[in-house]
C-alpha cells in the first residue's frame, strides 16, 4: 500500500499488486488588468474531481469585474471542479473618483460626495435647487448651465453644482 514510486515488495509468498491511477487535468489561470489571482497564474495540475476555489483581491484603483473562460460570472470566490482541463480568466477594471459637491442650496443626483465609477463611464449628473435658490451653473471638470451634464470618469473627477438665490418679486 501507498502512494510511492517505485514502490518495493518482497516476494517471500505470491503477491497481488494493483496500481490506481488518477487522471489529472490542468486549470490554467490568467489575469487581465491589475490585481491577484489564487492559485496564481499559469498552469496548475489537480486531481479529477477536484473542485478548486478561486479568490481575487484588487489594489485601490482597482476592481475585480468577472470571470472568462470556463468560469463566467462575477462571483467570488469562483469554484471550477476539474472534471476536464480548464482555462480561466480573472478580468479586473480602472476605477476612478467622482466627487460631486455643491455650492448654495440644492442636491445633486448622484448625491454630494465621492463615488466610484468603472474607467470610461459616463456619469449623468443633475442638480435640482432648493425652494428660494435656482441652478446657475457647474465648475470643476463640468462645464455650462444645462442640468443634467454628462461627465465621462477617465480619471479623477471633481464637479460643483453652483445655486444661487433666486430673485424675489414685489
Amino acid at each position: 500500500t501507498g502512494t510511492q514510486s517505485p514502490l518495493s515488495v518482497v516476494m517471500s509468498a505470491d503477491r497481488n499488486v494493483q496500481a490506481t491511477f488518477i487522471r489529472q487535468y490542468t486549470l490554467t489561470v490568467q489575469v487581465q488588468g491589475t490585481g491577484t489571482v489564487n492559485p496564481g497564474p499559469g498552469d496548475h495540475t489537480y486531481d479529477t474531481g477536484t473542485q478548486v476555489s478561486l479568490t481575487v483581491s484588487a489594489p485601490a484603483g482597482w476592481r475585480f469585474d468577472r470571470w472568462e473562460g470556463d468560469l463566467t460570472g462575477s462571483s467570488t470566490p469562483g469554484s471550477i471542479a476539474m472534471m476536464a482541463d480548464h482555462t480561466v480568466k480573472a478580468v479586473f477594471v480602472r476605477t476612478f473618483t467622482l466627487t460631486v459637491a455643491v455650492q448654495g442650496s440644492g442636491t445633486t443626483n448622484p448625491a454630494a460626495g465621492a463615488h466610484t465609477y468603472t474607467d470610461g463611464s459616463i456619469v449623468p449628473v443633475s442638480a435640482t435647487p432648493l425652494a428660494g435658490w435656482r441652478f446657475d451653473h457647474w465648475e470643476g471638470d463640468a462645464v455650462g448651465s444645462t442640468s443634467p451634464v454628462s461627465v465621462t470618469v477617465s480619471a479623477n473627477r471633481t464637479v460643483t453644482a453652483v445655486f444661487v438665490l433666486a430673485p424675489t418679486y414685489t
